[in-house]
């Protein structure tokens, strides 16, 4: 069938799940870049089974698809993603997750990813059991539900300014009490309707997680209120657009900048309910992870876009060649 020995199991449960195990590498639709894996054995799905170990009915069998970002962030700890850049594909997410990452920073802002290739990038996530965290263009609710329901798992606002944009994110990303998500009760975010509709809603309110973008200095007058709304998991300051909007572009150590960096940190301190992201290694505001840890940070954005070490490492490499072979 599949290559894979034959099976002699007088169980026909066991003999149905070897079969269902097969089909899954025959038979799914192939992901470009992704090894086929077997549905029962995605790492990036906590599988809860009662009954005999190893196997469970239909109906004792429940799969529950835990944020790895947002489970060390509650923890106290610091979480780490790597950045897909403009190669953003199943590819660049595996390689992400092999290289020790805990999630995965999907940039639709600046990127021109469409709603496949973004559900490409989730599908990879998941089976690498990190994170996949996506920064949306700008605020659209109808955006938001559908990148959820296609199993997204972190939402980034760009451009939150006030409470009430902060309040409004909520209001997108969660369902009721605490949001107002619509609702499929077949999305791939519910597994296609196999999980109870109550299970679902409180598995999403639960695991997802919103952080929103500080990128604006009116941003500044109401960021206390901000980084306590309920709802909101993580402030991350966008230094570079922050910089824009204060007048000090290209001068990451200009005080008016430093001062609004501390001021947001502080505020996230004294919420006692967010945590704070923060992109290392950018050359428009190179700080440390050392830095970052005095900040408060608890998500660290890490290195450059890939494109860019690749950009790097290429040229250093041609040059070097050069050099050996005599041509400059």
């Amino acid at each position: 069938m599949c290559g894979a020995r034959p099976f002699r199991s007088q169980d026909p449960l066991r003999a149905l799940e070897q079969v269902c195990f097969c089909v899954s590498w025959t038979n799914a639709p192939v992901l470009k870049g992704v090894a086929p894996a077997p549905i029962l054995c995605s790492p990036g799905r906590r599988r809860l089974r009662a009954g005999r170990p190893g196997l469970a009915s239909s109906e004792e069998r429940q799969e529950v698809l835990e944020n790895r970002v947002k489970r060390i962030l509650r923890q106290g700890r610091t979480a780490i993603a790597g950045f897909a850049g403009c190669l953003g594909c199943a590819e660049m997410v595996e390689i992400i997750g092999h290289s020790g990452f805990d999630g995965v920073f999907i940039d639709m802002e600046h990127m021109p990813y469409d709603l496949r290739e973004i559900q490409r990038m989730v599908m990879a996530a998941e089976r690498m059991g990190i994170t996949p965290l996506v920064r949306i263009p700008g605020f659209d609710p109808a955006l938001i539900l559908r990148l959820l329901d296609c199993g997204t798992q972190g939402i980034h606002v760009p451009h939150v300014t006030s409470a009430e944009a902060a309040r409004a994110a909520v209001r997108a990303v969660y369902y009721p009490p605490l949001g107002d998500r619509g609702l499929l009760t077949a999305s791939r975010a519910s597994c296609y309707g196999k999980l109870p509709l109550a299970e679902h809603i409180a598995q999403s309110n639960r695991e997802v997680l919103l952080t929103v973008l500080i990128e604006d200095g009116e941003a500044l007058e109401e960021i206390d209120a901000i980084a306590a709304t309920e709802g909101v998991d993580v402030v991350a300051p966008g230094p570079v657009d922050l910089a824009r909007s204060l007048g000090v572009i290209g001068q990451p150590d200009h005080p008016r900048l430093v001062a609004a960096m501390e001021r947001i940190a502080n505020a996230v301190r004294k919420s006692q309910r967010t945590r704070l992201a923060l992109p290392l290694g950018n050359i428009m505001y190179p700080r440390t992870a050392a830095e970052f840890i005095a900040l408060g940070g608890g998500l660290a954005l890490a290195g450059g876009a890939p494109e860019v070490r690749l950009l790097r490492s290429l040229s250093q490499e041609a040059a070097d060649l050069r050099r050996t072979i005599g041509e400059s």
